[in-house]
């Protein structure tokens, strides 16, 4: 069975057994756009937090939170990609595991879980965007859609990771 968001077609994942774990894609909303993260790098999607700010951080950095006595960075990828559409009233955190530990990304709502095949994708599109190239895996066209698949774990570097693990362990210490 077959439902639609508006968006395009969404296949639940009981029904997508036939398709391999890495072309599955987490589809979220920033602003007017729709982007894709594989949805192996993807460890959980919980309700947005309240967050505490942490002073002298990136600006996307929007602080730290406690999902469930795990503190973790919160990253705004509306700050990151430059975009400045209004900010959801709910917005919901994508959080996935990275070199220094877990970090959630904050988007403004997630439209699906859908299978998005290699041959429609454009591996690593010669594009100008306001976000950097190294964050964009491709563009992917799921039902008449274009799709920005990003790479969760490449948006901050490891400078950026190791100062947000800093600050997680004074916020830990206060």
């Amino acid at each position: 069975m077959q439902e639609s968001l508006g968006l395009h077609t969404v296949v639940p994942l009981e029904s997508q057994g036939d398709a391999a774990d890495e072309n599955k894609y987490i589809i979220f909303a920033l602003g007017e756009e729709y982007y894709g993260a594989k949805l192996l790098e993807v460890r959980e999607v919980v309700e947005f937090l309240p967050t505490k700010s942490v002073p002298n951080t990136v600006p996307s950095f929007q602080g730290v939170c406690n999902l469930r006595g795990q503190i973790i960075g919160v990253v705004d990828l509306r700050i990151r990609f430059s975009i400045d559409a209004p900010k959801a009233t709910r917005s919901v955190l994508l959080v996935f595991d990275t070199e220094s530990g877990a970090i959630a990304s904050s988007v403004d709502q997630i439209a699906s879980v859908s299978v998005i095949l290699p041959n429609d994708v454009e591996w690593r599109p010669n594009i100008v965007s306001s976000i950097p190239s190294k964050y964009i895996i491709g563009i992917g066209k799921l039902d008449q859609k274009m799709i920005t698949i990003i790479d969760l774990k490449a948006v901050l570097s490891h400078d950026e990771l190791t100062n947000i693990e800093r600050s997680k362990m004074l916020v830990k210490e206060a």
